[in-house]
């Protein structure tokens, strides 16, 4: 999939992010909790769409075929269907 960078405030970010389409799991403790789609991503980020009303717990593992190893994330902002996340390093 061909991916681009954002352009709508990419001015202010120190990290350039680039929009995607990519599916991935949600998972906690190994155990799977949802389906989600990465909309955007940076080398410390992550954008997610989920499915509307999903519970997300503050800390999770996501796990994608252009991911090379699941990755522990902490949610920085949430809305209706999108969840913005960190990836923790370590």
């Amino acid at each position: 999939m061909v991916t681009q960078p954002q352009s709508r405030n990419d001015s202010r970010r120190a990290v350039q992010r680039t929009t995607c389409n990519f599916a991935a799991d949600i998972n906690l403790g190994g155990v799977f909790l949802c389906k989600a789609i990465i909309k955007n991503m940076t080398l410390t980020g992550l954008r997610l769409t989920i499915p509307n009303g999903a519970w997300l717990p503050a800390e999770f593992e996501v796990s994608s075929e252009v991911l090379p190893d699941p990755v522990k994330v902490r949610t920085v902002w949430t809305n209706k269907e999108h969840v913005g996340v960190i990836i923790e390093s370590g």
